[in-house]
C-alpha cells in the first residue's frame, strides 16, 4: 500500500514538472496578428512591394496575405492584384 502512495506522489511530481516546463512554450496571440492561408496564387509572374522599390521579386509561392500590404501581384496574363 505504501508503494502505491509513493508511485502516485512520484507521478504527480513528474506531472507538475512537465506542466511547469511546458508553460514557457505557450504564446499569447495579439488581435493584430493574422493567420495567413498557405496557398499559392496560380500564374504569378512577379511581385512588387513598396518596401523593395521597383525591384521585381520572383516568388515561387505567395498570396496577398503572405506578401502583405503595399505589395502588388503581377500575373502572366498581364493582370495585377493590389494587396
Amino acid at each position: 500500500m505504501a508503494s502505491n502512495k509513493i508511485s502516485i506522489a512520484a507521478m504527480l511530481l513528474v506531472f507538475g514538472v512537465v506542466l511547469m516546463l511546458g508553460s514557457g512554450n505557450i504564446k499569447e496571440v495579439d488581435a493584430i496578428e493574422k493567420i495567413c492561408p498557405l496557398y499559392c496564387v496560380n500564374n504569378l509572374s512577379y511581385v512588387i512591394c513598396s518596401s523593395s522599390g521597383d525591384t521585381h521579386l520572383k516568388l515561387s509561392c505567395t498570396n496577398c496575405c503572405m506578401a502583405g500590404p503595399g505589395c502588388t501581384l503581377f500575373f502572366n496574363d498581364g493582370t495585377s492584384q493590389k494587396c
